[in-house]
């Protein structure tokens, strides 16, 4: 069924290429996957915030041994096969979970699995990888509970509790911990519904033999979560924020069938009309354990309610209520539970009376007729039911009708109705994530920026860092040549947008795919425990709201102020600082006034000198502006090689200032003096013979690409730079690196007196430095960098990323596995030589 439901993914080689898997997942994996392949561990990552520690995040999954075998292939290629994998994972945790605790009949068991892998949660959630595997051991883990609960034997008990702990450690090293949470509040809620304190014991040893089993990753992930800006924990208003609002009921517990009319990934949680349906006929039920998974259904549901239900208010003050956001995603425990609940309920049709279809079909009519609310969810994300759409609604709701109530009398109909529940489901599947892909080469091949960049970084130790700042509301180069190819391999309307928003993504190095791609941003994107708090208080110093950023993307955040007129860029002494020698802008605000292009990606203000490197020949210059003030601006004073220009003509709002050379010239280098409360917006020389021109940046900046975006070279920055250890100015010296890797910087310093190395590169612990072989303490300088004090002279610097909790907690990580071993394998073996005896 796995293949069958995720067969784009299997039978293909398209990938995923729309949000987090392509922007986030991808990219993280490739770092930590390029470590596995140097046989080291992934502990630092130079490529993303200007420096983070890697292994501490534990999104990116480095303990979690499936996610050994991603190496083998490359990042975009493991994480489909990984979603299929655990695809098939989950259907038989979910299939043994009701066959071993439910004693229902196979094909039950099967449309237990079905309603859980492939419903709306699973799928929707498989943009978000370690919260699919995570998700992916929730029915082994609530089966191993109950078969521990249940064992006849104290030995059995226990063995069956340390696997379960195990269990719960492989769970946590997937890395999405919110999962987790919500695993151990639902297990601890089926271990209370057991009414013996069988459960509740198992699961506190389970607990205990977790704990040590997943310090390599806790301890370090702690750490980050210290010096993470969420450090503090969430506000009430961020702890709420995506909560299931009741109008979206409707449109999450039902199927969606419009790729163009998408529910918000988070609130999805359809089982299908068919499994909804058979759900609240298994609720209705009379079996033993019903009452259990109804409690845990009910739960489930009322957590996700999030701000609409009013103990959650109270819950979002507590930890680890406070600490995760989404109350949506308790929906997982109502799949869950509903799954299970469905099983019971096909297993009891051919004894239903109709007092129980009847009901379950008035159930499914108040859902559908909920969704009419949708458009009234404070939100907004709810699109309302298209027509297409209720009528699937409808014909699932007869042929559940027709089949459920013909299932007494007619030994074929149950086989139907199974049959039924999965073609609605597979139909359904077709407009989520991973049925929603893009062609190899959008996903994983390098556009013109990254070629570019690769070019001017090869052979360079320490290469410059690259900010990136756009909209992304522009169409690139290839655009017809991308629609054609993917019309007539046809693709639908939403597979091209993806693919054309994901190729705009990689030419401006958006998010996370700098990492990717092996070059060093000041930009990244996480929204768990990254960015540091440090670096949000950095970032805040050239925002436009003057916040910084909380999930990074500097990239949209510096790009949507309109006063910027479409890029907020930085101060030059702060790109400096930050070793930002490539700047990426798009174009989309530069002008053409009478086929001349201006580029207004830099305006300046005050005196401000202009090269031309591509040594142009000119009859003019033309000189934007824009004014602070006044409704006219003031005429600029403008000198090339030092010579005055006689001005033609005078700016206006909507015409550039004109400058005319006495005869054709090349001029070297460009001066304009901006008068009082005047912007210099763009300068382009201008050849009135040929009507040729050629667009100038100003130094220290030089514009060496102009494709779909605009990629500037900043003469001036710097990785690493001396300054006066006193008062803080620079100073002249020499500093060239001669190793630079993830976790090991090697450079040497000549400086003619005593000063402060500034590395620009990011200061966290773990970090150590030593000068002339001698250890020295590293301080943070300007908020975010590392220092140290050099003395006068040559001098040989060495930082090495080596975190003191590195051996302890990897020694003793490694002693309780291998003690869990030894205990299973002593458990196992005792209870095979003293089986227990039949009464």
């Amino acid at each position: 069924m796995a293949v069958l439901f995720f067969h784009q993914l299997a039978l293909t080689d398209h990938l995923l290429g729309r949000g987090d898997p392509f922007t986030y997942f991808m990219p993280l994996w490739h770092a930590r996957d390029e470590a596995f392949r140097a046989g080291s561990l992934p502990l630092w990552l130079p490529n993303l915030f200007m420096g983070v520690p890697l292994l501490a995040n534990s999104q990116t999954g480095v303990f979690y041994p499936p996610n050994w075998l991603s190496p083998l292939a490359n990042a975009a290629v493991s994480l489909k096969f990984s979603l299929i994998a655990h695809a098939i994972f989950a259907a038989s945790g979910a299939y043994s979970l009701a066959r071993h605790t439910l004693k229902t009949s196979r094909l039950a068991a099967l449309i237990a699995a079905a309603c859980f892998t492939f419903s709306g949660m699973m799928g929707a959630q498989s943009e978000h990888i370690n919260q699919f595997q995570g998700l992916a051991w929730l029915p082994w883990l609530f089966l191993l509970l109950h078969t521990a609960a249940n064992a006849h034997t104290l030995i059995r008990a226990l063995f069956m509790a340390l696997l379960l702990g195990a269990a719960l450690a492989l769970q946590f090293f997937t890395g999405h911990t919110q999962t987790v949470w919500i695993s151990i509040f639902g297990l601890a809620l089926y271990a209370l519904c057991l009414r013996r304190w069988s459960g509740i014991v198992v699961l506190a040893v389970a607990g205990m033999t977790m704990l040590p089993l997943v310090l390599p990753q806790l301890i370090p992930t702690l750490e980050l979560s210290r010096l993470s800006l969420r450090s503090q924990g969430l506000s009430v208003n961020e702890a709420l924020s995506f909560s299931l609002s009741p109008f979206a009921f409707g449109r999450g517990l039902l199927p969606n069938y419009e790729t163009n009319a998408p529910v918000f990934p988070e609130y999805v949680a359809y089982l299908g009309v068919i499994g909804l349906g058979l759900a609240v006929i298994g609720a209705l039920t009379r079996i033993t354990g019903r009452w259990r998974w109804l409690i845990i259904a009910a739960f489930g549901l009322l957590l996700a309610l999030g701000a609409y239900n009013p103990l959650y208010w109270l819950l979002a003050n507590i930890p680890p209520f406070s600490l995760f956001r989404v109350p949506a995603r308790w929906l997982a425990l109502f799949v869950l539970a509903a799954s299970m609940l469905a099983a019971l309920g096909f297993d009891s049709l051919p004894a239903a009376r109709r007092w129980k279809i009847i009901p379950a079909a008035l159930a499914l009519i108040g859902v559908m007729a909920s969704s009419a609310l949708a458009s009234r969810a404070p939100d907004g994300d709810i699109p309302t039911a298209s027509i297409h759409t209720v009528i699937a609604w409808l014909l699932a709701l007869a042929l559940f009708l027709v089949l459920a109530l013909s299932a007494k009398r007619w030994r074929y109909a149950r086989f139907i109705l199974a049959a039924a529940l999965l073609i609605e489901l597979f139909i359904a599947s077709l407009v989520l994530p991973y049925n929603q892909l893009v062609t190899p080469d959008t996903a994983a091949d390098s556009r013109l920026t990254v070629y570019q960049l690769n070019v001017l970084q090869a052979g360079e130790i320490a290469p410059g860092r690259v900010l990136s700042i756009s909209e992304l509301e522009w169409d690139p180069y290839d655009l017809h040549a991308i629609t054609a190819r993917y019309q007539a391999a046809g693709f639908s309307e939403i597979a091209l947008h993806t693919a054309l928003t994901a190729v705009k993504l990689q030419e401006t190095l958006s998010h996370n795919l700098p990492a990717f791609w092996g070059i060093s941003s000041v930009d990244g994107y996480d929204g768990g425990v990254l960015p540091t708090a440090w670096y949000s208080q950095w970032t805040a110093s050239f925002t436009p709201d003057g916040q910084g950023v909380q999930d990074g993307r500097l990239r949209e955040v510096l790009a949507v102020d309109p006063a910027c007129n479409g890029a907020c860029v930085p101060p030059l002494n702060l790109l400096n600082m930050m070793g930002v020698r490539y700047l990426i802008l798009d174009k989309t605000h530069d002008l053409f006034i009478e086929d001349v292009a201006y580029d207004t990606g830099l305006p300046q203000t005050g005196a401000a000198t202009y090269a031309n490197p591509q040594q142009f020949e000119a009859t003019e210059i033309r000189v934007l502006t824009r004014c602070l003030a006044e409704t006219v601006c003031a005429a600029p004073i403008l000198s090339a090689d030092s010579h005055l220009l006689d001005r033609l003509s005078s700016p206006t709002a909507e015409q550039p200032a004109r400058f005319a050379f006495t005869a054709p010239h090349i001029p070297a280098e460009i001066t304009v003096e901006a008068p009082e409360n005047t912007v210099i917006t763009a300068v382009t020389l201008v050849d009135t013979r040929t009507g040729d021109f050629q667009q100038l940046a100003p130094t220290p900046f030089t514009r060496i690409l102009s494709s779909d975006i605009k990629l500037y070279i900043n003469d001036q920055a710097a990785r690493a730079w001396l300054v006066n250890s006193q008062d803080g100015q620079p100073i002249e010296g020499e500093i060239n690196f001669t190793t630079y890797t993830p976790d090991h910087v090697q450079l040497s310093v000549n400086t003619p007196e005593a000063a402060t190395l500034i590395l620009a590169d990011a200061y966290y612990p773990g970090w150590t430095a030593a000068i002339n072989g001698e250890p020295v303490e590293i301080v943070r300088e300007n908020t975010l960098f590392r220092a140290v004090p050099v003395p006068a002279g040559e001098s040989q610097i060495v930082f090495t990323y080596a975190p003191n909790w590195l051996p302890a907690v990897f020694i003793i990580g490694m002693i309780a596995w291998l003690g869990l071993a030894v205990a299973l394998l002593g458990l196992w073996g005792y209870h095979s030589l003293h089986p227990r005896k039949p009464a």
